[in-house]
């Protein structure tokens, strides 16, 4: 059998709800020549009985015990054939051109990862907004330390990077693992973007995105190993290291800033007055640090 020239990777939890959905959008995409692997990481609902209902032999069925979705991931990478790999998270659903929209962008020889621009839809599928993010091309690993601006179901890669680099998803870092392979991949990857949204990005309560504490330990950890991959680099001069650590810097300030806007509002005042000052600290002419810091002690009162 002829390999697919794209790898779609789904990986999914107690997906029953969206699976469906999800797998018949990379189904109708207008290019066909594609796998669609779902990974069951140990659901405990219908997703596997909905899955095995889509007779579609494009579609590679895998179950594994509960893990996590970087695990389910690199599941996926570990039996994918093409020669580009594509994400897509199972309650998330792409637009018909998506991936024909992207292979075009790949006839760059030099480009090696493309994404998209997104939709947000609710629970139901109905548009709630446009997305938002600032997307960027070129070499942007500086711009991703700023801000994650990759959604993880527009993102298509060469799989030839990833295997050339042996990097994969680090465990143990749930809701940020994304950011992590992204921030490593940058350091040397050309990226490059398709400015329609074509992935509608379904924004629900079980989102891992909304696990603040926990998101917020994952992303300074994240950080912290960015730091001492820049400190060892003998790739940057020490003037790129200093300007790379500054934006590390900035970046945990706004992300500091982010968990204690989400404190205030869980009434955890202590805790926001804390973490607003270590925002201040570590970025203090970020004005908008101490106006939370002042919203934190208003809201206290």
């Amino acid at each position: 059998m002829n390999a697919p020239l794209v790898s779609t990777i789904i990986p999914a939890y107690n997906a029953e709800r969206y699976i469906r959905d999800t797998v018949d959008s990379a189904l109708q995409q207008s290019f066909s020549d594609l796998e669609i692997i779902v990974v069951d990481d140990g659901s405990t609902d219908n997703t596997s009985d909905i899955v095995a209902g889509l007779s579609d032999a494009r579609i590679r069925y895998l179950k594994q015990p509960n893990a996590e979705q970087a695990a389910a991931r690199n599941h996926g990478l570990s039996v994918a054939r093409g020669t580009y790999v594509a994400f897509l998270d199972a309650d998330d659903l792409w637009k018909p051109r998506k991936l024909q929209n992207q292979l075009d962008v790949f006839e760059n020889e030099t480009v090696d990862i493309v994404v998209t621009a997104c939709d947000v839809v609710d629970e139901r599928g109905a548009p709630v907004a446009c997305d938002g993010r600032r997307l960027h091309r070129g070499n942007v690993h500086a711009d991703m330390i700023r801000d994650n601006f990759f959604v993880m179901s527009s993102v298509m890669v060469r799989r030839r990077l990833l295997e050339q680099t042996g990097l994969v998803f680090q465990t143990g870092i749930q809701g940020v693992e994304d950011w992590d392979l992204w921030l490593k991949l940058t350091e040397t990857a050309q990226v490059d973007y398709v400015a329609a949204p074509l992935v509608s990005y379904r924004r629900h309560g079980g989102n891992t995105s909304g696990r603040w504490d926990a998101m917020f330990r994952a992303q300074t950890k994240t950080l912290d190993n960015l730091d001492r991959r820049i400190d060892a680099s003998t790739r940057y001069t020490s003037a790129q290291k200093r300007a790379l650590l500054g934006i590390s810097r900035r970046s945990r300030s706004y992300l500091s800033l982010q968990y204690g806007h989400w404190l205030v509002l869980e009434q955890r005042h202590d805790d926001a007055r804390h973490m607003m000052k270590h925002a201040a600290d570590l970025n203090p002419f970020a004005l908008r640090n101490w106006w939370g810091m002042l919203k934190a002690a208003i809201r206290r009162r």
